[in-house]
């Protein structure tokens, strides 16, 4: 699967459905598993560095929230520090979605993130397996 390509969709897709259609439980499968590959290659140091990153994309255009995103515009000033923890976030969400879609985990519709808490520090999941 071509990233930059896929980044291109990704955005299609932002812009058809909105922030919620960014969120892990609504995207669709192919972007869920690309977003899945990625995060597993990044945590296991194996992610190409020159790549396009699509975590980082969704991880900007939420924080652009209900902006449009012409990708020659973006600009986002935002500390490393908080860049990597928003990255880890939305990464470790999409693992426990495919999780959840896998049968594997069970999450309750209401520990599902959201637009407003999908970065939230002090959100409480339970997760039973």
């Amino acid at each position: 699967m071509e990233v930059k390509k896929e980044i291109t969709k990704l955005i299609d897709h932002y812009e058809t459905f909105g922030l919620k259609g960014m969120l892990p439980q609504n995207l669709p499968e192919v972007f869920l598993q690309e977003f899945v590959f990625e995060y597993e290659a990044f945590k296991n140091n194996t992610i190409d560095k020159h790549a396009p990153s699509m975590i980082l994309m969704a991880v900007i255009i939420f924080e652009h929230k209900y902006k449009k995103i012409p990708l020659e515009e973006v600009e986002l000033t935002v500390q490393p520090e908080k860049l990597i923890e928003k990255y880890n976030f939305y990464g470790m969400a999409v693992v426990v979605e495919d999780l959840r879609r896998k049968g594997i985990v069970d999450i309750s519709q209401n520990d599902l993130p959201t637009v407003e808490n999908i970065f939230d520090l002090n959100r409480n999941v339970v997760i039973e397996i």
